[in-house]
């Protein structure tokens, strides 16, 4: 189980070093997050799919502990979809912490507490 949790560990830190970089993809997606309020380097990204040529899905848990599941329409903003998660997200989080530790969830959701000191759920 401890290299399940390693390697779940492993990927979200990479993804979030390229997110918070900026060079995850394309400035268009970070102007339609920090349009929505998100702030880069206070936020995790949960998950990022390419959803297309031009579209990404994913989930994020921003600064103040919100958990957005997002579609991001990089050239047509209007077709964006955003989504709050929060209370499903968080009762994943608490249903999944001892019997899947490695659930990408989990381990998105202990980074957040343990960068930003934040553990309210």
């Amino acid at each position: 189980m401890g290299i399940k949790i390693d390697r779940a560990r492993e990927d979200i830190e990479i993804l979030n070093e390229a997110y918070n970089n900026r060079s995850l993809v394309s400035n268009e997606f970070y102007d339609q997050l920090e349009g929505y309020g998100v702030v880069i380097n206070a936020s995790i990204l949960v998950s990022f799919i390419p959803d297309g040529a031009n579209t990404y899905s994913g989930e994020i848990i921003t600064q103040d502990e919100a958990v957005f599941s997002f579609d991001i329409d990089l050239y047509h903003p209007k077709y964006s979809i955003w989504d709050d998660i929060s209370i499903q997200f968080y009762k994943d989080v608490k249903n999944s912490i001892r019997n899947k530790p490695w659930a990408v969830e989990v381990i998105a959701y202990q980074m957040f507490s343990s960068k930003f000191n934040k553990i309210t759920h």
